[in-house]
């Protein structure tokens, strides 16, 4: 299977089309389209649907993308690995929570643009669990997670442990009482958040039922909607701070066994010779963020 063969393929059912990704690579359509079938006929299966409007891709086509991007991220890594040296000139693909990305991610992105600029950054925001599962599979170079979400396939230092709080409307004639507020909605962001998952394991402590949950997929519009008085959710006190100066939260106590909760850098156990994520790793040890 040809490398080239591959990064057309990717292309491909990136852009939807063959006119597009020929436009993209330079490369004259109907050699697009017979690489693709010779690969087709070396898998013996069709990849693509065919339409007037375009492709998209086959059951058989969507399996094989998945290797194909993790392949050419590979090769892109091997080649950076080699041709660095001592010196860092490549990209670093990172992942972090969404409440990391507004709090004290900012501070050491800027800091390691200052000390080597050269370095193309990409951010990306996912749920621990998912971003721990995308630098396994090589779509991230490292990621920000909060509590257990390791795998062995992983190397990880623990950055800091964040103080999480319960984050409710400001009560005014309201009770606030632990049970009270647990029994309200319950606004989360997707499985595999760790806040959720601590959350959870509280009520289930508790014995507690929820009437409601409601799934976010942005942390502003579920902060946002806990100071509109739709319920309650669970977040590093941190949190507070960047929404609205933190006067439309209030933030309550929880036991102690689920109030703090540690924050992990993670990367993949064999990628210690990418010397540009080597630097970074370096530079959150430096810091040493306090929380």
């Amino acid at each position: 299977m040809d490398l080239q063969v591959l990064k057309f393929f990717s292309v491909i059912a990136a852009e939807g089309s063959f006119l597009g990704a020929s436009q993209k690579l330079g490369y004259a359509q109907s050699n697009l389209s017979t690489k693709i079938k010779q690969l087709e006929t070396e898998l013996g299966a069709e990849l693509f649907h065919r339409t007037k409007q375009g492709v998209t891709l086959t059951e058989k086509g969507a399996v094989l993308l998945e290797y194909a991007d993790k392949i050419l991220r590979l090769t892109s890594e091997a080649r950076s690995s080699i041709a660095e040296g001592d010196n860092i000139s490549a990209s670093l693909h990172i992942g972090a929570m969404e409440s990391a990305a507004i709090t004290f991610l900012p501070n050491i992105l800027t800091k390691f643009h200052f000390a080597e600029p050269s370095v193309q950054m990409t951010v990306e925001t996912y749920v621990s669990r998912t971003a721990a599962q995308k630098v396994c599979d090589y779509e991230l170079d490292g990621a920000f997670v909060a509590g257990g979400v390791l795998h062995p396939a992983l190397e990880h230092t623990t950055v800091f442990h964040e103080k999480l709080v319960l984050l409710a409307r400001p009560a005014k004639n309201e009770p606030h009482d632990l049970e009270h507020l647990l029994s309200m909605p319950l606004l989360v962001l997707p499985t595999g958040c760790s806040y959720r998952q601590t959350l959870e394991s509280l009520l289930v402590e508790k014995n507690i039922l929820p009437n409601r949950i409601v799934e976010f997929r942005s942390l502003g519009a579920l902060l946002a909607s806990i100071s509109a008085g739709l319920g309650i959710s669970l977040f590093p006190a941190s949190v507070v701070g960047c929404f609205s100066g933190g006067q439309a939260l209030e933030q309550y106590e929880i036991p102690e066994k689920y109030r703090n909760i540690p924050v992990h850098f993670i990367w993949r156990k064999k990628s210690n010779r990418n010397l540009t994520l080597e630097k970074f790793r370096l530079l959150i040890k430096e810091m040493k963020i306090n929380r």
